[in-house]
């Protein structure tokens, strides 16, 4: 950023900032090789980290490239120069060195997906206005450059047809209406000559009108937030898997030995299913018949209570007849 900002042309302070940038590269393939040391050699390549390190290995190769060609008078193709260019991505190491950048760029890297879909839905509701646009609107204008054309205003700045350079064809209109996405003047340079251009027609006029707003509603304010809706969302979701995958912190798991380490099983067949199924309605059943079974007992408890009552009154009325036999 300083040399570009000093020297854009690299010309007037080309040594010192050619000593910086030797100096870099010494660092970075210093600490490459003692990152492919501390790793070994198969776990580099082929570890969890190994996308950063390819990164990191095309970074250094090309900074080697770079002190070669200072050290060594070479004739290298001027095509091998834009190679320096790639200096320039030595920022993103950052996102590997911070665990918060890196953290982000994970997440954005699990939305893609997501995020795709709906991308999808906006680029085909775009390519349906840019359909009808090139049939309603690449006529607009049309003749304007000829000398008996006596209405102004429907020329662009590079004295253009309005009508036929921003709707002619298909790619035309469907960069016309990125355009319109971005908001990028897009009333006064898009819509406006399409709409004033049936000033005599009222009706036509408001349909236009209506079909560019219409599509800013439709893109605008619903699908591109959509779009991000669905980034926030899978983010989100990333975010909480890592959480889950990482866990609470050692100092509050508690004391006692580890606990047991969950073996994937295979999915059951159909056969097994329904094995499944045949067990769990039977029981279903085992427990009624256990809960009748329960019912029943307190059942035979209570008549063999009442039926023991009923043995003493019986005993109590017997004693009395014969205390009133013996009396009489």
């Amino acid at each position: 950023m300083v040399e570009k900002q000093v020297d854009p042309s690299g010309t007037k302070h080309e040594k010192i900032f050619g000593l910086f940038g030797f100096l870099y590269n010494v660092a970075f393939t210093i600490e490459l090789a003692l990152n492919m040391y501390a790793h070994w050699f198969h776990e580099f390549w082929m570890g969890p980290t190994a996308a950063w390190n390819y990164f990191d290995s095309v970074v250094v190769a090309i900074g080697l490239i770079n002190i070669v060609e200072m050290i060594l008078p070479l004739n290298t193709p001027p095509s091998l120069n834009l190679l320096r260019l790639m200096r320039a991505f030595r920022v993103f190491r950052l996102f590997k060195r911070i665990k918060a950048l890196n953290k982000i760029i994970t997440s954005i890297i699990r939305a893609i997906p997501g995020v795709m879909n709906a991308f999808l839905i906006l680029t085909i509701v775009m390519c349906i206005y840019a359909i009808l646009a090139v049939e309603f609107f690449q006529n607009v204008g049309e003749g304007c450059k000829l000398p008996s054309y006596d209405r102004e205003g429907f020329q662009s700045i590079r004295k253009f047809c309005v009508g036929n350079e921003y709707f002619g064809s298909f790619s035309r209109s469907f960069y016309s209406f990125f355009q319109v996405l971005t908001g990028e003047s897009w009333s006064e340079m898009v819509a406006r000559p399409m709409v004033w251009f049936w000033e005599d027609d009222p009706f036509l006029a408001v349909s236009a009108a209506l079909f560019f707003v219409s599509f800013v509603l439709v893109t605008g304010f619903v699908l591109i937030n959509v779009v991000v809706a669905v980034l926030l969302d899978k983010m989100t979701s990333s975010n909480d898997e890592d959480e889950d995958d990482t866990g609470s912190p050692a100092s509050e798991a508690p004391a006692g030995p580890p606990p047991p380490i969950p073996c994937k099983t295979p999915p059951l067949s159909k056969q097994e299913k329904a094995a499944y199924k045949q067990y769990q309605a039977l029981q279903g059943s085992l427990t009624k018949v256990a809960s009748r079974q329960a019912e029943m007992q307190g059942e035979f408890e209570r008549t063999r209570a009442e039926m023991a009552q009923l043995r003493e009154q019986l005993g109590t009325l017997a004693k009395a007849v014969e205390r009133r036999h013996v009396y009489s």
